[in-house]
């Protein structure tokens, strides 16, 4: 390998963009903050145990590699901050683990559906002193594989050591649980395991039936609007849904608007993160029929979906493949920079995973 990746923690950096400007007042206080060697969990752990808050009054869009130089945004509500004794006192708990870069307020908090962006900036030391030949070769096959599409599966960070946390999610929901687990922490482990019924569908969906099938529930591939629809195959058109429902059920066929589109490169068909009121695609149709099998397959029964829907934990839609954005790839003498955006929930480990395969 010509390449070596992620060598120090600043060989990969990545940068939280909100989709929002802070307005500056509000109850929600803001804090971006600048970690390495620990993980978004062990930041909010520690305010929790020093403080004497609750996992619930905090507020992140996402979580970090640990071994990245990361920034991120943490928020906490008005109430939560004056019983943690204050601006001042939140900040310094943050200044005693990171570093805390720039504070703001606005109206309402983060969560981990606020469609953040993230803006990676890695370097691949070289090994050795490199021929124009290979340097050029490299260059071609980076840019080549940021100018396509991947599986937008959860990175691996997300299931904990050995698949632990999808594991003990698993036992939650089907009731063979015999630990007790703070809310957070059983609400952390069922979207473990929604997750990994996430990654399963679109690994399966990749290798079988990446084009568009009748009934799909897709979106943007860019992630730039929340647009949805669902797909006709008898005259390639699209359906605008809307997949928020005020219905209290387990899974939901969204009902059309009215407004049709017609097909165009950039919609994807979406991969189900099971959980509370999930929309689903209608089961007489080959998506709907495809994903049913796939919540059998899973034990995602009525019975079983009563865990969500007890916190609850609400499901969500997920594009199958993503395409990165603002991309730019150069040399610094041997090693390679390479810059690129993802949207919200990506995970950059595939990209990684890719690179060592290629460049190998």
């Amino acid at each position: 390998m010509i390449f070596q990746l992620k060598q120090t923690s600043q060989d990969f950096y990545v940068s939280e963009n909100l989709p929002f400007q802070l307005s500056g007042s509000g109850d929600a206080f803001y804090v971006q903050i600048s970690k390495r060697n620990i993980t978004t969990h062990d930041i909010i752990d520690h305010l929790r145990k020093e403080l004497g808050i609750t996992r619930m009054s905090l507020g992140i869009a996402g979580l970090k590699d640990k071994r990245a130089i990361a920034k991120q945004r943490i928020s906490i509500y008005d109430r939560a901050l004056r019983k943690a004794g204050g601006e001042k006192v939140f900040v310094n708990t943050l200044k005693d683990i990171c570093k805390v870069v720039t504070t703001g307020r606005h109206h309402t908090p983060l969560n981990m559906s606020t469609p953040i962006t993230n803006t990676f900036h890695i370097t691949l030391t070289s090994t050795k002193n490199l021929w124009q030949t290979e340097k050029q070769k490299a260059l071609q096959i980076v840019e080549n594989l940021l100018d396509t599409w991947y599986p937008n599966l959860f990175g691996e960070q997300r299931f904990g050591i050995n698949g632990r946390n999808a594991r003990q999610g698993y036992e939650i929901m089907t009731g063979q649980s015999k630990e007790k687990f703070q809310k957070w922490e059983a609400i952390f482990k069922l979207q473990a395991y929604a997750s990994k019924v996430c990654n399963d569908y679109i690994q399966r969906r990749v290798r079988k039936d990446l084009l568009l099938m009748d009934g799909d529930i897709v979106t943007r591939s860019d992630s730039s609007k929340s647009l949805y629809g669902i797909y006709h195959e008898s005259d390639q058109t699209i359906h605008h849904v809307d997949i928020r429902s005020d219905e209290q059920s387990f899974w939901f066929v969204p009902s059309v608007t009215g407004e049709v589109f017609p097909y165009a490169p950039y919609m994807v068909a979406t991969a189900p993160v099971p959980g509370y009121n999930c929309a689903i695609p209608d089961t007489t149709t080959p998506a709907g029929e495809r994903e049913a099998n796939v919540r059998s397959r899973h034990h995602l029964d009525p019975q079983s979906m009563k865990k969500y829907s007890s916190y609850p934990v609400y499901g969500l839609r997920r594009p199958i493949r993503v395409t990165p954005t603002q991309t730019k790839v150069q040399y610094r003498w041997d090693d390679l920079l390479i810059d690129f955006t993802l949207p919200s929930g990506s995970y950059a480990s595939i990209v990684f995973d890719l690179l060592e395969e290629k460049l190998g």
